[in-house]
């Protein structure tokens, strides 16, 4: 197969390595219990509503229906598409130089750069590339709907503390599995104390440094601040995120597919292209607490 053909590349050793915990991670996918794989376009998580209660029944009762709804909710599939111009020598070079050099392309796409993209796009519905607002997004987590808001009082240290306690408040008994929180507002909540002791020891003067607050699981990134966010609370494992099993990757010769400034030709360049697949929906807005003052992002 010549190295211009259109290519299925395995990339679960990749992503496995964003899960074993030897690389850096971004907020969601430190904070869910599992990313499974997905067959775009045909999964549809299905959600049971409330607490089903069993029926008391003597011999030769009737059994009646617990009541309980089933409700599918189909998830959003979309694609996270990275792109890297190079010189048109690549074509020269041998399949080994070749596939070396997509290989730790591919490698620093998915360690450096998807972690946090996946926290732009499923946390705020913006666009990690212009870090706009995609309008066609049915579903993420800051936005109205989809999670309980908890507008921010203010930005100082007591005042971010009482607005952490009023997420809790607003959950009202929800499981409370994890804390997204942003970097500043992390930094602030370090300096409260209680006696003698921090009140949150798993945070420092830089912020998060530890994997917990308050005994719960805790992970900061810049892009969980985005749109005014302070911190993200509830239980991770009702918001719903798969990958497709590969990506699709292709070295394009002719045209100038990125919106460049030229067509590859004329500058002897190739465009080395990944198209990764995934899907997500929050299957429970009741789920999470979205602490906020709206304003722009602090990345």
């Amino acid at each position: 197969m010549a190295v211009t053909d259109l290519h299925s590349l395995d990339i679960s050793t990749a992503i496995d390595k964003i899960f074993d915990g030897g690389e850096a991670r971004g907020a969601v996918l430190s904070l869910i219990d599992e990313t499974p794989s997905i067959n775009v376009g045909q999964n549809v998580p299905l959600v049971m509503s409330g607490r089903a209660k069993g029926a008391l029944v003597h011999e030769g009762g009737a059994k009646p229906d617990n009541g309980r709804q089933v409700i599918p909710k189909p998830f959003t599939t979309v694609k996270l598409v990275y792109s890297q111009r190079v010189t048109d020598e690549f074509m020269m070079w041998d399949r080994e130089r070749q596939g070396d050099f997509v290989s730790r392309l591919v490698s620093d796409w998915t360690r450096k750069s998807l972690p946090r993209d996946i926290d732009t796009v499923v946390l705020h519905g913006l666009d990690p590339n212009t870090n706009t607002l995609d309008s066609n997004l049915s579903d993420y987590l800051t936005k109205a709907g989809s999670s309980i808001a908890v507008p921010s009082t203010g930005s100082t240290a007591a005042q971010i503390d009482a607005d952490f306690a009023s997420a809790v408040a607003a959950l009202d008994g929800q499981d409370i599995t994890g804390v997204a929180i942003a970097p500043a507002a992390a930094a602030k909540l370090a300096t409260i104390t209680e006696g003698y002791e921090k009140k949150y020891p798993g945070l420092g003067v830089f912020g998060l440094t530890g994997g917990t607050i308050a005994g719960k699981r805790a992970a900061s990134t810049p892009e969980v601040g985005a749109k005014g966010t302070e911190l993200i609370i509830g239980d991770w494992s009702k918001l719903y995120l798969g990958f497709a099993g590969a990506a699709d990757w292709k070295v394009i010769e002719y045209g100038n597919p990125d919106g460049g400034s030229a067509d590859l030709q004329n500058v002897n360049q190739v465009c080395i292209r990944l198209e990764l697949k995934f899907g997500f929906r929050v299957l429970d807005p009741t789920a999470f607490a979205v602490v906020s003052s709206g304003d722009e992002s602090e990345s």
